[in-house]
């Protein structure tokens, strides 16, 4: 995955997917980013000359079961 920056004016949003085609997605997703879904945005992939920005997403947290103690 990789970083992109959805902006319009001084409003920046950064999301992480495949391609400029999922970060779109996610920028016109009006429960995500009610400021901007509706507005034209620009969409520039993040990076730092020399460095490979990637992206893992987090692994959900595993539930232990405790007993109860009487």
């Amino acid at each position: 995955m990789k970083i992109f920056e959805l902006s319009m004016g001084r409003i920046k949003h950064y999301v992480a997917a495949e391609d400029e085609v999922q970060a779109y997605k996610q920028g016109t997703d009006p429960d995500n980013f009610p400021d901007i879904n509706y507005m034209p945005f620009e969409i520039n992939e993040v990076s730092i000359p020399g460095y490979t920005i990637t992206v893992t997403p987090n692994e959900p947290e595993k539930k232990s079961r405790q007993r109860k103690t009487e």
